[in-house]
């Protein structure tokens, strides 16, 4: 924990120094709090759309959790996660919080990983679908964003065949029923119950919603002081970013944010600084999230309601 934050630190050191910070001194002179206060509203929406999606996957595992209870559970996981390494620090938080008494257990982690890897790749196709299709100096995302997706599919494919039943038959005897094969096995069940056909419509929708409201956020931040870059970069930065900070090397992702921010607008051919600016004004729109889940568990603490 100390070398991240060491790191997180000397990234934001660096920056510091190294920057030239005149073009956002120049910039700043024009900012509009009303796009900055839009981008807490749109973060607002964010949130509760994350909770829906994930409300939409428990219940189609029998969870009696209300739509409510997940709004709180993530705010009040986001404050803890802003303490904790990488990107999906609330994550962590929020499956050890709905684990705690449930009795599907391997529905509650599955539908998390579930939810984050597949947002993951919705952030991806909708990537892959701007830079085909839209002009943008980032054409060679393409074929990674195209691997990515391809990956995802057949590692669903793989997993409707039953995949931990082929790797069981495989086993000596004495390893067959073990407790971590069994493990695996209900959490791989469960995931493949999430990606059945009938099952990924209102999630998918949602996660897709969701790939172009992290866009959106960010582009209002930059709007916000007066860099007026297509809508259509920010959703490439934001993927691209989400994807870097999951690397779990700094603290809730301080600092590697801003470096990758910054780098992407230079290759934008804008200055490196305001693409830090738009970095940490959009982390602040997290911010306001982990202090209101902060001053929600202060007064509240966990709510009473149990998954089933």
């Amino acid at each position: 924990m100390p070398l991240r934050w060491g790191l997180s630190m000397a990234l934001l050191a660096y920056l510091g120094v190294t920057m030239d910070w005149q073009p956002l001194r120049d910039s700043w002179g024009s900012f509009r709090p009303g796009l900055y206060a839009l981008g807490i509203t749109a973060m607002t929406g964010y949130v509760v759309l994350s909770a829906w999606v994930l409300w939409r996957l428990l219940r189609a595992r029998g969870s009696g959790m209300s739509l409510g209870d997940l709004v709180h559970f993530s705010l009040v996981s986001s404050f803890f996660g802003i303490f904790l390494p990488g990107g999906a620090g609330a994550d962590l938080v929020m499956g050890l919080r709905l684990c705690r008494n449930a009795q599907d257990r391997a529905g509650v982690v599955a539908a998390i990983l579930f939810a984050r890897i597949a947002g993951l790749v919705a952030m991806v196709a909708v990537t892959l679908l701007v830079t085909w299709f839209v002009d943008t100096p980032f054409r060679g995302v393409v074929p990674v964003c195209a691997a990515i997706v391809a990956g995802f599919a057949a590692l669903v494919a793989l997993n409707q065949k039953g995949v931990i039943d082929t790797a069981r038959s495989t086993l000596p005897d004495r390893f067959r029923d073990a407790r971590l094969v069994g493990v695996m096995e209900r959490l791989l069940d469960a995931l493949r119950q999430f990606s059945r056909i009938r099952s990924l419509p209102a999630p998918l929708i949602g996660l897709v919603g969701m790939a172009l409201a992290r866009g959106g956020m960010d582009y209002l931040m930059a709007r916000s002081f007066g860099v007026e870059l297509p809508f259509a970069w920010y959703v490439v930065f934001s993927t691209a970013v989400s994807l870097i900070t999951l690397l779990p090397v700094s603290i809730a992702g301080i600092g590697l944010r801003e470096a990758s921010y910054g780098g992407l607008f230079a290759l934008a051919g804008a200055d490196p600084s305001l693409g830090v600016a738009v970095s940490l004004l959009s982390f602040s729109l997290s911010l306001w999230v982990a202090v209101a889940g902060g001053m929600l568990y202060a007064v509240r603490g966990w709510n009473n309601h149990v998954t089933r």
